[in-house]
Parts: structure tokens; C-alpha cells; sequence
């Protein structure tokens, strides 16, 4: 029996956090995915993607040294969702 494909191609995924670790982990365990990801070491490169990339969902570190600022955008739509990982 054939296994289902997990592979998402065409979502796009912009993830924010600090630690690079963090951000090769997650590349590491999603790139199977196919799916189109966007890493920023912070949250002005953050924003920077988010206003060149048509990003379907955010997902930002909750303990980063600065704020996203695109979280608080007036007309954003684009959906949001905190990270957090055990210090």
C-alpha cells in the first residue's frame, strides 16, 4: 500500500526567531514538506519577506528580543501564530 504524501507544495510559511538553530531545525524537519519556507533571524527581516512574498502564515517566536511589528500591522491578514521552545 502506497503511504499518503505529506508534501504541501505552494504553501507559504514565514518563520521568525532568533536562534538560528531554531531555524535550521525546522528547515530540516519541514523541507520533506515541499512547502515554500521563509526563515528570518528577526523580526524587521521578517517584514521585510512579508512585503515582498505573499506569506500564508506567520509563525514568530514568542521570547524574541524585539517585537514582530508585522503582527500589530493595521490591513494585515495574513494568519499569526507564537512559538515558544523549553530554555
Amino acid at each position: 500500500m502506497e503511504k499518503p504524501s505529506l508534501a504541501m507544495p505552494g504553501n507559504k510559511i514565514l518563520f521568525v526567531d532568533d536562534e538560528t538553530d531554531v531555524l535550521k531545525s525546522i528547515e530540516r524537519e519541514l523541507s520533506p514538506l515541499k512547502l515554500e519556507l521563509f526563515l528570518a533571524p528577526s523580526a524587521v527581516k521578517g517584514l521585510d519577506i512579508l512585503e515582498g512574498e505573499k506569506i500564508d502564515i506567520v509563525a514568530s517566536d514568542l521570547h524574541m528580543p524585539e517585537p514582530p511589528p508585522f503582527r500589530a500591522s493595521p490591513g494585515r491578514t495574513t494568519p499569526f501564530a507564537r512559538t515558544s521552545s523549553p530554555s
